[in-house]
């Protein structure tokens, strides 16, 4: 099983399959899709929109994104965006622009276009 380096999918594997099944670190996507294709891991975890562009390619036609998906725990609650503790007319901002764009649609329309699948 496979995954890109320093992400929160190698906490994932370091977590729960190191030494139950072989796992292995890639510095790119692209090298955990050329193992993935050469036969020489079975699996590769990494993100929804990640897998979504490997399998948009002909050589991936016949691969599928399989399994649940996990939120939390190694995983955190999402993207984030860092901001000086007293910035908080810029933090107010941010908050009304996101629920903005979640409210009429744009964030999924965008999600859809770009990367080829919804979001929960």
């Amino acid at each position: 099983m496979g995954a890109q380096v320093s992400t929160a999918n190698t906490a994932f594997l370091d977590a729960y399959f190191k030494g139950v099944v072989d796992t292995r670190e890639y510095k790119t996507v692209e090298q955990h899709d050329l193992d993935l294709q050469a036969g020489r891991i079975d699996a590769a975890v990494a993100q929804k929109t990640s897998l979504n562009a490997t399998l948009g390619k002909e050589d991936f036609k016949d691969y599928k994104i399989a399994g649940p998906t996990f939120k939390g725990g190694v995983f955190g609650q999402g993207i984030a965006a860092g901001l000086r503790k007293d910035d908080t007319v810029l933090k107010s901002m941010f908050d009304a622009a996101i629920d903005a764009a979640e409210a009429d649609g744009t964030i999924n329309k965008l999600a859809e276009k770009w990367m080829k699948t919804k979001l929960d």
